[in-house]
């Protein structure tokens, strides 16, 4: 009987460790600055005809992903802060993967961006420029015949954080330390039968 009582206890103390981990996590998180995310997609076609009845678009994997990457770059991202008249240091310019990311959908001529800030009217001032911006880049305006480029999802910013999800973390521990807890506790259980 007295084994019982102490098995409860240990039962008691992981719920209640885990409890206060799961709290923990959640206050960290809560009190970290919001990041939201402005998400869409675009494609770009060729139009390899100059005759306009016989229009034969190109599409091109290669040229797909040099799109692709020129979006993440430190110069797109400098550009594109300062047509949103946005404060945009050098600092910040050297990690542009923390502000923008795309990837070429799988098999086609789609390509996702995200674009994170931690204010919403940012997002929202750089989703109206990064069209134009796009359109006025070396990789779209040098190439010949120029590349038309036509949105898929427009930008939009979700009224979401996209990080950190402090109510999501703090779940995520509290199972985990309830199951890693409760693993020991038949492990060690066991073993002294």
């Amino acid at each position: 009987m007295e084994n019982g009582n102490s098995l409860k206890k240990l039962y008691l103390a992981v719920v209640l460790v885990s409890f206060a981990l799961a709290v923990g996590v959640y206050v960290y998180f809560a009190t970290e600055t919001p990041v939201y995310a402005a998400r869409g997609k675009f494609s770009y076609y060729i139009n390899t005809s100059s005759n306009q009845s016989n229009n034969m678009p190109y599409v091109s994997d290669t040229m797909t992903k040099a799109i692709a990457d020129s979006v993440q770059t430190r110069s797109f991202l400098s550009k594109l802060y300062q047509e949103a008249n946005i404060k945009f240091s050098s600092s910040q310019a050297n990690k542009p993967n923390e502000y923008i990311t795309s990837s070429v959908v799988t098999g086609s001529n789609v390509i996702q961006v995200n674009m994170f800030s931690t204010s919403k009217d940012t997002l929202g001032k750089l989703s109206l420029k990064f069209l134009p911006v796009l359109n006025e880049s070396s990789i779209i305006s040098q190439t010949v015949p120029r590349p038309t480029i036509s949105i898929t999802e427009p930008l939009y910013t979700t009224p979401v954080q996209a990080y950190p999800k402090p109510l999501e973390y703090a779940g995520l521990v509290l199972i985990g330390s309830l199951l890693v807890g409760i693993m020991f506790l038949y492990i060690f259980s066991s073993n002294e039968n």
